[in-house]
């Protein structure tokens, strides 16, 4: 985002706020910047596990390099049967 306007800052600090009230692990964030950094990053792993067979998927969520939103799942067991 290179041109940050008024209304885009209102959404930051509301963002801010959600955050302070909730149960969230408390990480320091940088102090005011010129510039918005929110990125998202996912991964996932097809059956990787070979001992439960289970695929695994997550993601992450980063605010001024902050993580704010994280999460993962497990897939049901999948396991090829030869007939």
């Amino acid at each position: 985002m290179e041109n940050p306007q008024q209304e885009h800052w209102t959404a930051v600090k509301r963002i801010f706020r959600y955050l302070q009230g909730g149960r969230v692990a408390r990480t320091p964030l940088p102090a005011k910047s010129d510039k918005i950094d929110f990125r998202g990053y996912s991964d996932a792993g097809s059956a990787g596990d070979h001992a439960d067979h289970k695929s695994t998927s997550g993601y992450t969520f980063m605010l001024m390099g902050a993580p704010v939103s994280w999460g993962k799942q497990e897939a049901v067991k999948c396991v090829a049967v030869d007939e």
